[in-house]
C-alpha cells in the first residue's frame, strides 16, 4: 500500500510477518508492520538500523506500545532512525519521539519537538495532531484555561479556511463574544473585514470587543472607521452616535447633541434594531470608566435602540440632568 501523503519506512522482508494485533502505519511498504522487530531491540538482539526503522513505523502507528515497553529503549531506537531516515520518515519519527518524552513527563522536550516540526511548514494533515499534542501537554501541566484557549483557536483556523458565508461567520463571531470569548471573536470579525463585508457593522462589532478586551484606543480607532465607511442604514448609524455617547463618558466630555442627533436618526425608517452592548456596559461600569449614571444612562438607550417601544425614554433621558437618571427604569 503507498500513498504520496502518508511517509513510507521499508521494512526488511525477513522482519514483516502476519500479526492481526499490530495496526500498520498508512504507506509502509509491508503490512502488518513486524512486531518481532520490538523484540529483536528491546532484548538487543539487534539493534541494525533496519530494525530500528521497523521499531519507529510500530511507536509512530502504534502509541499505546509506549505503555508497555521501556520507554528510554524506545527514546533510543527513534533517535537512531532518524540519522538515515528520509524527510516524511524523520516527521512521522518526531511526533513518536514526543509521545515518548510526554510518556516520560519530559514537557519540555515535547514541546521544543512541537515547536521544531510546527516551524517545518507543517503539512495541513499535521496540523490537528499538532494541536492536539500540545494540549494533552498544556493540560499535564495543569494549564487548562490555556489549553481550551488553544482548542477555540485552531477550531477557529478551521472554521476560517472553510467555505462559510460570511453571514454564518458573523453569527460565530457573536456567539463568541456573548460566551465572553473577546479574543476569539475579534479574529472573526477581523477576517469579515477582509472580505469587506458589511464593514459599517463589522467596526461596530469590533468596537464592543476591544472594550471588553480592555484596549480603548482601538475601540475608539475602529468607531472612526465605522464612521468612515457608514453607508444608509439608519440603525448603524444610531449605533454609531450611541458608542459616540460612550466614548464621551469615558473621556470624560460633553455629549453635546449627540442626544439629538440620536433621536432624529431613530426617526427614520430601520432605525430600530436589537443589540446586545449590555456585557461591555457592565465591564467599563466594573473597571470604573463610567460612573453608576452613565450606565444607567446607556442601558436604556441600548433599550431604545432595539425597540420603538422604548422611544418614550429618549425623550425622558434628554429631558432630566445626569445625577437623576440613576433612577430611570
Amino acid at each position: 500500500m503507498s500513498d504520496s501523503n502518508f511517509p513510507v519506512i521499508s521494512v526488511p522482508e525477513d522482519l514483516a510477518f502476519d500479526d492481526a494485533s499490530v495496526l500498520p502505519m498508512e504507506g509502509l511498504q509491508h503490512e502488518p508492520t513486524p512486531a518481532s522487530a520490538l523484540r529483536l531491540w528491546l532484548e538487543k538482539a539487534d539493534r541494525s538500523a533496519s530494525v530500528a526503522a521497523a521499531v519507529a513505523a510500530i511507536v509512530t502507528a502504534n502509541p499505546e506500545y509506549l505503555q508497555n515497553h521501556d520507554i528510554d529503549d524506545l527514546e533510543t531506537c527513534l533517535t537512531q532512525a532518524l540519522h538515515d531516515a528520509s524527510e516524511s520518515e524523520r516527521r512521522s519519527i518526531q511526533f513518536a519521539r514526543c509521545s515518548v518524552a510526554i510518556s516520560r513527563k519530559d514537557y519540555a522536550l515535547a514541546l521544543s519537538i512541537l515547536d521544531f516540526l510546527a516551524s517545518e511548514n507543517a503539512p495541513a494533515s499535521d496540523k490537528n495532531r499538532l494541536v492536539e499534542l500540545r494540549i494533552e501537554i498544556l493540560q499535564a501541566l495543569g494549564k487548562q484555561e490555556e489549553a481550551d484557549r488553544l482548542r477555540r483557536n485552531f477550531a477557529i483556523d478551521e472554521l476560517l479556511d472553510a467555505d462559510v458565508s460570511s453571514i454564518d461567520l458573523r453569527a460565530q463571531a457573536r456567539a463568541l463574544f456573548l460566551e465572553g470569548n473577546n479574543a476569539e471573536a475579534e479574529r472573526v470579525y477581523l477576517h469579515l473585514l477582509k472580505r469587506r463585508f458589511e464593514l459599517d457593522s463589522t467596526y461596530c462589532h469590533l468596537v464592543r470587543v476591544c472594550l471588553m478586551l480592555n484596549r480603548v484606543d482601538d475601540a475608539f480607532r475602529y468607531l472612526d472607521m465605522a464612521e468612515q465607511f457608514c453607508r444608509e442604514r439608519s440603525y448603524v448609524q444610531a449605533r454609531i452616535i450611541f458608542l459616540h455617547i460612550l466614548k464621551c463618558y469615558i473621556d470624560q466630555k460633553s455629549t453635546g447633541n449627540l442626544l439629538m442627533k440620536l433621536r432624529q436618526t431613530l426617526s427614520e425608517p430601520g432605525a430600530f434594531e436589537g443589540w446586545t452592548m449590555e456585557p461591555v456596559i457592565d465591564h467599563l461600569k466594573v473597571r470604573q470608566k463610567i460612573s453608576a449614571s452613565q450606565s444607567q444612562i446607556l442601558m436604556n438607550l441600548i433599550k431604545v435602540l432595539g425597540s420603538v417601544t422604548n422611544l418614550p425614554n429618549l425623550e425622558i433621558i434628554t429631558s432630566l440632568d445626569l445625577p437623576t437618571l440613576t433612577n430611570l427604569k
